[in-house]
């Protein structure tokens, strides 16, 4: 027996014999990862408090008017201030604050300092005095909330931080996010699942089929024999594989 050969009309044989098997389990496959993403999916609600750095100022005490030095000066602690709001005291004080402030959520309670921190991030704005504090909740109503209690201690924190008074003030405050900052991705996800159920589908179909040793034609003693073929045997149609059709009084 030769090895076995697989040819282009080979691989399209199998679709066009097992397209609806495929096609099923494509679509099983589907409807799994649709139902995955939705059991799956936790909402993440994000609230921002930007907030306005002030000019440095000189001896005297006037404030830089020089829009140049007052963008350097800035640049230059926002680095400073940003790091100060990743610690873990900051963190601390939020929780404190979210407590004090609304005593009847206990949202942050039941979680750690280290977990509350991932939920904020800093960010500066490009080439102003401005730099962003995001706050990522399960919950628009936390987000609000955490938002609102870092509006409030963050610049006593830094003014106690690096003694500079009025260091710092809210330019916009959190508003309460309408719709989730993430996507479930079901389309994506129902689109991924087809594709990956019917190539696995066919992959199972080809490797059944080109493992199959069974003579199931002429045309496989053909490819894979060498003996020349003499003739064929009809199939017969004989009492037993014939159908009668019995009619009352036969």
């Amino acid at each position: 027996m030769n090895k076995k050969e697989v040819s282009l009309s080979d691989i399209f044989s199998i679709i066009r014999r097992k397209w609806w098997l495929i096609l099923l389990v494509a679509m099983i496959a589907a409807a799994g990862a649709a139902t995955l993403s939705i059991k799956t999916y936790t909402p993440v609600y994000k609230s921002n408090v930007l907030f306005y750095v002030k000019s440095q100022k000189t001896d005297d005490g006037t404030a830089l008017n020089n829009d140049i030095n007052s963008v350097n000066w800035a640049l230059k602690v926002i680095n400073s201030y940003t790091t100060l709001i990743h610690t873990n005291s900051f963190t601390q004080m939020v929780k404190d604050e979210y407590s004090r402030a609304f005593p009847e959520d206990s949202a942050l309670d039941q979680l750690s300092t280290k977990t509350v921190k991932t939920m904020i991030a800093v960010s500066s704005v490009e080439d102003t005095n401005l730099f962003k504090v995001s706050v990522s909740a399960p919950s628009a109503q936390t987000a609000l909330r955490m938002g609102q209690c870092i509006e409030n201690i963050t610049p006593g924190f830094i003014e106690e931080k690096t003694g500079m008074s009025d260091a710092v003030t809210v330019a916009d405050r959190a508003i309460l996010p309408q719709n989730p900052d993430n996507s479930k991705h079901m389309t994506r996800n129902t689109l991924i699942g087809f594709a990956l159920g019917s190539i696995l589908t066919y992959l199972v179909l080809f490797f059944i089929d080109l493992f199959d040793v069974r003579i199931k034609s002429e045309e496989d003693l053909v490819n894979n024999y060498t003996l020349p073929i003499i003739g064929t045997v009809p199939t017969f149609e004989t009492p037993t594989n014939r159908k009668k059709v019995y009619k009352y009084g036969d």
